[in-house]
């Protein structure tokens, strides 16, 4: 394997820039730091924020705080319990739920004689929580201690904890279900344990899976010299070794009923799970004080030794010694393995990379920091920040004094949302198959139409989730949008289910159905939406457009944003056919990554997407119109700007392209348009309309080319 050979400067003297675009970045001070490698979801990250989490080493308060994954902005410290105990161990885990959004905190003390179960009172925020539920009760255990837990496609929530009914014995690896999102829990079933010993299990799944993966270790009785697999789906409870191979014994498991992952020499741990994009696993793990990864390929296990990691790192006396939890694989790319090597009492973070499935990596210096370091823990479902980790002083996990350092990738995008706690994502459902009569619009069972969601009504923040497949009928077209409005940073979402194709077909014939659209919002109060990912189909419409949105004077409507929308077989209707309509008084709007297609209904070509006649401010400002398709279309992109100046009208056109279209670009009237990197063939009405513009105004055109 290959390690970079940068030089770092400590102690203040010289200087280190990180390469671009990675950073190191301090989250937290001290003592607001200490976690826990055996919480599988400790940091998690859900539309473009990042909750993280840990135990202060000063009063014992459980705090999080959130990151801004757009700006980098972090929040004020949150104490979700206060004085719980100064123990690493005690570190929060975290789950969104998707029926509502709302934040699941489970805590517990080390070894402690109850489990207890908060949530966020509201959707999406960490500031302010509900009461402590005890779940010993329901549970049945004795004594309590990293626990974990990922929600499945059906809603449950699956709960795994180690129940040690004396300390350093006789490890009972134990699951629960709620199947009503957290209020009652099953009483446990042991699932894994070695006999008489102390063992350690780590779980994750791939999103949208309800297959769980548990990598464990053999026990301090063989001296933690192996990582064995399995797998259970969290519905039918079915247990299968790393092959798929049934696993009939009966439970508890030991270490012989599972799949042998890696056989080491002594400490050996596994200390988190990632998949790749076929969702086979990928474990960190370390053995002695080597990092190692492990990768599981369809067939077999690849098992390789990363690079050595030092010893400034928590010390438990010489049976265990130097205990370097530092490793993490990226939860977002596998094939990226975030550590801290130490090389004389000062970890600084690395970047580990194979481009061979595992077989070899080459590391790149990040950046250091100060003092020792704990565990690194891996952001679930991560955007800009990839994982994080305690440094500063720490003697062991009881005496400890850190804050809380990360590293960031700057050209990491924000995923699709969902996956925090590896459930669905958070919203609304419908289905082709759903139902709007007996369905309760969720993941498990989806409402049928569009006209469910909008007479719920939404609001701020609401996301629809169409399920793959076609909807068809009156419910599922003509959705006239008053009075419904998002809010800035909180819009109304109405989105194709990731991986999935959802397609609306509006059922149009051009004869006497001329009037079938999908959308039209008129007026202020319809501010702040978004449709992305989404096929529509057979649509007509006199005027306006397939999807329309338009203010009113003195009621500008606002934040509107229409993403990867396919739409096709557009027909005829009066003098206005288009398919994206942003009309008068419409302010910060955006058409990006759209396919507009003119294969004509009864033959007749279509517009793409204009703004319509504006006559006068306050009028269509900031209107970006940006990578879009545009194939056989009687004109592209049309702009009306004011019928006089001041230049009312603002647009910015750009790296769109356009194959078979009469007009490529035409602007009409007074506007300011900067149209730069567009692209595709002459225009068919001539090459004076591949940007056609009447004059007025103020145009700024550069790099636009047509064949």
């Amino acid at each position: 394997m290959s390690h970079s050979s940068h030089l770092l400067a400590r102690g203040g003297a010289g200087s280190f820039t990180p390469p671009s675009p990675y950073a190191v970045t301090t989250l937290a001070t001290a003592p607001n730091g200490g976690n826990n490698p055996w919480v599988n979801a400790g940091s998690i990250q859900y539309a473009g924020t990042t909750i993280v989490g840990w135990v202060d080493g000063s009063n014992g308060n459980l705090e999080c705080l959130t990151r801004n994954e757009t700006t980098g902005t972090l929040s004020s410290v949150t104490v979700i319990t206060a004085a719980h105990e100064i123990d690493a161990h005690s570190a929060p885990g975290f789950l969104r739920r998707s029926s509502d959004g709302r934040i699941l905190c489970m805590v517990s003390l080390h070894n402690g004689a109850s489990i207890h179960l908060k949530i966020s009172t509201n959707p999406d925020d960490v500031t302010a929580w509900g009461s402590a539920v005890n779940l010993d009760s329901q549970l049945g255990g004795t004594r309590y201690t990293d626990y974990q837990f990922v929600e499945l496609s059906d809603s449950s929530i699956f709960l795994f904890y180690r129940d040690e009914p004396s300390a350093g014995t006789d490890s009972r690896w134990c699951y629960s279900k709620s199947t009503d999102g957290g209020a009652t829990w099953a009483a446990q079933t042991q699932l894994f344990k070695i006999a008489s010993t102390r063992s350690y299990v780590i779980l994750w799944k791939p999103l949208g899976s309800d297959l769980i993966h548990f990598a464990t270790t053999n026990g301090a009785s063989a001296g933690f010299t192996k990582i064995g697999h399995f797998r259970m789906d969290g519905l039918t409870l079915a247990r299968t070794k790393s092959d798929g191979t049934t696993i009939s014994a009966s439970l508890p498991l030991t270490f012989t009923d599972i799949t042998t992952a890696y056989t080491g020499s002594s400490n050996v741990f596994p200390l988190n799970i990632a998949f790749d994009s076929s969702n086979n696993p990928v474990i960190a793990g370390w053995d002695n004080l080597t990092y190692t990864y492990h990768r599981w390929s369809g067939s077999a296990w690849t098992n390789t030794s990363i690079v050595a990691c030092g010893t400034g790192f928590e010390y438990n006396g010489p049976a265990t010694g130097f205990q370097p939890w530092g490793t993490a694989v990226d939860d977002g790319d596998p094939n990226v393995v975030w550590l801290m090597v130490d090389t004389g009492g000062n970890p600084s973070w690395w970047r580990y990379v194979t481009a061979n499935g595992g077989t070899s990596f080459t590391g790149t210096l990040i950046g250091a920091v100060s003092g020792k370091v704990h565990t690194v823990v891996p952001v679930r479902h991560p955007a800009k920040l990839r994982a994080y980790a305690p440094f500063g002083t720490w003697t062991d996990y009881n005496n400890y004094s850190c804050g809380e350092s990360g590293v960031t990738d700057a050209t990491a995008s924000i995923p699709a949302e969902g996956g925090a706690g590896g459930g669905p994502p958070a919203g609304y459902y419908i289905s082709p198959t759903g139902s709007d009569s007996t369905g309760a619009g969720t993941f498990a069972s989806p409402w049928a139409s569009l006209s469910k969601f909008m007479a719920k009504p939404p609001v701020a923040g609401d996301t629809l989730w169409c399920r793959g497949g076609t909807y068809t009928g009156g419910s599922n077209r003509n959705q006239s949008i008053t009075g419904l409005s998002g809010s800035a940073g909180n819009p109304i979402s109405i989105k194709g289910y990731p991986g999935e194709t959802a397609t609306f077909n509006l059922g149009a014939n051009g004869t006497t159905d001329r009037n079938n659209y999908f959308i039209i919002a008129y007026g202020a109060a319809c501010s702040h939406w978004v449709i992305q990912d989404l096929e529509i189909t057979n649509g007509c419409m006199e005027q306006n457009g397939i999807i329309t949105a338009s203010g009113q004077s003195g009621s500008t409507l606002t934040d509107w944003t229409i993403t990867n929308v396919e739409i096709h077989k557009v027909g005829p209707g009066g003098p206005s056919y288009q398919m994206i309509y942003f009309g008068a008084f419409v302010q910060d709007a955006t058409v990006q990554n759209c396919h507009l297609y003119g294969t004509q209904l009864l033959g007749v070509p279509e517009d793409g997407n204009g703004t319509g006649t504006d006559h006068g401010p306050p009028s269509t400002k900031n209107l970006v119109i940006t990578g879009n398709a545009y194939i056989n279309c009687d004109k592209g992109i049309q702009i009306y700007g004011s019928d006089g100046p001041p230049n009312g009208v603002t647009c910015t056109i750009t790296n769109n392209t356009f194959s078979g279209c009469g007009e490529n670009i035409e602007l009409q009237h007074y506007m300011t348009a900067t149209v730069t990197g567009n692209s595709g063939s002459i225009a068919t009405d001539g090459a004076a309309y591949n940007l056609y513009d009447s004059g007025s105004g103020t145009l700024t055109a550069s790099g636009n080319t047509w064949t």
